[in-house]
């Protein structure tokens, strides 16, 4: 299991004949997965909080998004018990995302996406326990992304997907399953 996520988010604006509709959402990342520090890394070390807008507009059977994102991780320090990684305190900087994508209805029950999603991570600081501090190299990392969600009740959403790296600093694949619950 990697790093535990909690969503919230709210209808902001509804979708009206000529307008999409506006979707804030605010998320909370915490660092449950294997430390990035230790042998084999399942999780990304550092507690988040993101902040979301998404729009929406329905073009039956077809429904276009997009969004922007901004995401704040927080400083922490690592210690590894040999001594032979990082000893220190990381401080990541902020990342900034969008994307733009497209649904198509195969059923009422469920539905195919294809998407384009963009990363901009900003230089990490890196300050040692003993030296100077140093500053990291920013990356870009952008993704084309194929899926498909399924209706399973009138509360729970199953989403998979799998998504291909375009870029040198991103993944170079990402498989991804979901299960969203609407209140």
């Amino acid at each position: 299991i990697g790093d535990v996520s909690i969503s919230l988010a709210r209808e902001l604006f509804q979708e009206t004949r000529s307008a999409p509709s506006l979707v804030g959402s605010l998320s909370y990342t915490h660092n449950t997965g294997k430390d990035p520090f230790e042998q084999v890394p399942i999780g990304s070390g550092f507690r988040s909080i993101s902040g979301n807008l998404s729009v929406l507009k329905h073009l039956s059977p077809m429904a276009v998004y997009g969004s922007l994102g901004i995401s704040h991780p927080y400083s922490r320090d690592v210690a590894t018990l040999d001594g032979s990684a990082f000893n220190g305190n990381i401080v990541p900087a902020n990342s900034y995302s969008a994307s733009l994508g497209a649904s198509l209805a195969v059923s009422p029950s469920s539905s195919i996406n294809m998407g384009w999603s963009y990363t901009r991570n900003g230089a990490t600081l890196y300050q040692p326990g003993l030296g100077n501090p140093y500053l990291g190299t920013p990356g870009n990392a952008a993704y084309l992304q194929i899926g498909a969600g399924f209706t399973l009740t009138k509360n729970w959403y199953l989403d998979i997907s799998a998504a291909a790296g375009v870029t040198r600093d991103a993944w170079d694949h990402i498989f991804t399953i979901s299960l969203p619950y609407r209140f």
